[in-house]
C-alpha cells in the first residue's frame, strides 16, 4: 500500500543522506571545521532516526567512516593540530557514541567492535595497535600515552566506556 512506498522512500533517503554526508566528510569537508561540525551534527541526527534493523549494513558503514575520519584527523601532521581540529575529533567521537547507543546491535558485529575499540585506543593513547580483525582487541598497558589532546582523550574514553557497558 501507500505506506510501504513512503517508508521505502524514507529508507532510501536515510541511506543516501548517510552515504553522502560520510563520503563528503572523508573526502572534502575534513579540512573545513565548520562544515565538519555541521556534517557530524547531521550524522548524529540520522543516527537517531528509528529505522528497522535491515539497515545494519548502512549503520555499520557510517560508524566505520566516522572511525576513518577520526584516524585521518588524528594522523595529520603536528602543525595541523589545533583546537579546531581537536573539536572536530571530539565531535566525531560523540557522533560515534550516538550511533552505537541508538544501534546497539552494531557492537555485536566483531568487525565493527574491533574498529571502534581501535579508534578509541588511538584517541586515548595517540597510537593504534595493529590488530587483525580476528584478534581480540587488547589495550596496551605499557604504551606511552600521547593523545592528541586531553579533550580528545576524554571523548575517546567516553566512547570506550559506552562500548564496555554494552558489550559486557
Amino acid at each position: 500500500g501507500g505506506h510501504d512506498s513512503a517508508s521505502d522512500s524514507a529508507h532510501a533517503l536515510f541511506v543516501r543522506a548517510t552515504y553522502l554526508v560520510c563520503h563528503r566528510l572523508i573526502s572534502s569537508w575534513k579540512t573545513d571545521l565548520n562544515t565538519s561540525l555541521a556534517a557530524l551534527e547531521l550524522l548524529s541526527g540520522l543516527a537517531r532516526i528509528n529505522i528497522p534493523e535491515q539497515d545494519a549494513l548502512e549503520c555499520k558503514r557510517a560508524v566505520k567512516w566516522l572511525c576513518d575520519y577520526i584516524v585521518t584527523q588524528c594522523s595529520r601532521p603536528p602543525p595541523a593540530h589545533s583546537k579546531d581540529l581537536h573539536s572536530s575529533i571530539v565531535a566525531a567521537f560523540q557522533t560515534c557514541v550516538t550511533w552505537l547507543v541508538h544501534h546497539p546491535y552494531l557492537l555485536g558485529d566483531k568487525e565493527c567492535l574491533a574498529t571502534v575499540v581501535e579508534v578509541a585506543e588511538l584517541g586515548i593513547s595517540g597510537t593504534k595497535s595493529q590488530n587483525r580483525a580476528s584478534d581480540i582487541p587488547v589495550m596496551k598497558e605499557d604504551k606511552d600515552l600521547s593523545p592528541a589532546s586531553r579533550r580528545v582523550r576524554d571523548a575517546a574514553e567516553h566512547l570506550l566506556s559506552v562500548v564496555l557497558e554494552q558489550v559486557w
